[in-house]
């Protein structure tokens, strides 16, 4: 029971010290993301995001915001609207399938999501995996 007590307790006085180093870490990153790590341009009135890190490239809406601060593991697209979260996964000891089934195991729950894509395409000659959903927007 104490152990407990002193979990909840270190827990609490950690809490504001962590959402505090979040709020500042997320300040920091939009400032200090390195020059050429994407390009933004419009080609044939289409908005077009080339992740010059991982080599490809992809249509988006107008005014979505890059965020690759952390472009060893993944990659987000936002505005008001639409979040855009690219991720990259080296796998070792299980499958990709392994790996996608697990990771998407959430959109089981359809009370919260609404699945709009989920299947495999080829693109530029690559086999990639497309998850689309929504929900609900969360409140802050």
């Amino acid at each position: 029971m104490r152990k407990i007590i002193a979990g909840i307790i270190i827990a609490l006085l950690i809490s504001p010290l962590a959402t505090s180093t979040y709020a500042l870490s997320n300040e920091a990153r939009n400032l200090e993301q390195p020059a050429g790590l994407y390009n933004l341009s419009t080609i044939n009135n289409k908005n077009i995001f080339v992740n010059n890190v991982d080599g490809y490239s992809l249509q988006i809406d107008k005014g979505m915001n890059v965020d690759m601060s952390y472009s060893s593991v993944c990659t987000v697209l936002e505005n008001n609207e639409k979040r855009i979260e690219i991720f990259k996964q080296p796998l070792s000891g299980i499958s990709k399938a392994g790996y996608i089934d697990y990771s998407n195991k959430f959109i089981e729950n359809t009370f919260d999501h609404k699945v709009e894509y989920n299947g495999n395409q080829t693109i530029a000659g690559r086999q990639v995996h497309i998850l689309s959903w929504n929900r609900a927007k969360l409140s802050r």
